[in-house]
């Protein structure tokens, strides 16, 4: 049987989860969408648990890409979706970003949920962008 609740000294990470840029119609001269300024946090600084689960590498567009998928556990915290975007500071200092690809809520008691996430290269990271 999984456990239905999350003992606090589990959660070591801090987290940031925001909704994703839009597009707010600004064009580069190369015909690239420019994104508008990076959304207000929904929650900024809640405690999580991050694990890694895997990775593989995907051949697009002529280039390896890894693609590594994360475990983050959270307490229940409304309005939280997918496609909006985790950001944290690794062990390294440096910053990352996950993108919620699908949210687990193991016993529909709004005690914890489960985001599962994608996080791609820095090179070739591939935003979702929501178009207005």
């Amino acid at each position: 049987m999984q456990t239905t609740y999350i003992e606090a000294g589990k959660l070591r990470q801090r987290i940031t989860v925001t909704d994703p840029a839009t597009v707010g119609g600004t064009q580069a001269p190369d015909g690239e969408l420019i994104p508008d300024a990076d959304p207000a946090p929904i929650y900024k600084d809640l405690p999580a648990r991050i694990e890694f689960v895997s990775g593989k590498q995907v051949y697009t567009a002529a280039t390896f890409t890894s693609q590594v998928t994360h475990r983050v556990t959270i307490r229940w915290a409304p309005g939280i979706k997918p496609q909006q975007r985790i950001t944290f500071l690794d062990a390294e200092g440096q910053t990352r970003q996950l993108q919620i690809m699908f949210i687990d809520n193991p016993d529909e008691r709004r005690r914890m949920l489960i985001l599962n996430c994608l996080e791609r290269d820095q090179s070739a990271r591939a935003d979702v962008v929501t178009q207005i």
